[in-house]
């Protein structure tokens, strides 16, 4: 959840614990050990349809609720050894595995926006647009709203300052964003 909405980490959650629960459902927790974490992950690897980050999400996840069934139990359905063995399970390294690894996504080519933005909607087309000018994810030109951005400047020309909600704003880290003259022009429209 945040700020009261679903996000779609609970589903990750749910994909993540399946394996556990085919395998080692009707194990005691304290039981469930670094071997069996392990074997979710060679199994992972195994079915080839995952790839490397994929997998080594999937194992954070199991071991969160590990850490958070630990801090929110009144009994003592499992000891601090047992998180510690989970924890030691280490992340799957580039080239050191057999799970694949996706190539890096490249930026699409600026023809091929130019070309695209005729067929936009008006609204979508000044999206694309904020978005190649700053580099932001899709979600946070998505997202954007008046109250987020500075337009107070007095330098000329003014720069606008967008503060988007972000996951790390709970630390005290914002990623402020620089808006141009070309940016300020397409929000005003």
């Amino acid at each position: 959840m945040k700020d009261g909405k679903p996000t779609g980490e609970t589903d990750q959650f749910t994909e993540s614990l399946k394996l556990p629960k085919e395998y080692f459902g009707d194990l005691k927790a304290a039981k469930f050990g670094k071997g069996e974490l392990k074997f979710i992950q060679e199994t992972m690897i195994k079915s080839g349809r995952l790839c490397r980050n994929t997998i080594n999400n999937r194992i954070r996840r199991i071991k969160h609720v590990f850490k958070w069934a630990l801090e929110e139990s009144d009994d003592d359905v499992f000891d601090d050894g047992t998180i510690l063995r989970l924890l030691s399970v280490k992340p799957l390294k580039k080239g050191r595995t057999e799970a694949k690894d996706h190539p890096k996504r490249k930026p699409v080519a600026d023809w091929i926006i130019e070309a695209t933005l005729p067929f936009l909607p008006r609204l979508v087309a000044d999206m694309v647009q904020i978005q190649r000018i700053t580099g932001m994810r899709p979600g946070n030109v998505f997202g954007m709203t008046w109250d987020q951005i500075d337009t107070i400047d007095k330098k000329t020309p003014p720069v606008w300052i967008y503060t988007p909600n972000h996951k790390t704003e709970d630390h005290d880290i914002f990623l402020p964003v620089p808006l141009n003259s070309k940016c300020q022009e397409i929000l005003e429209r």
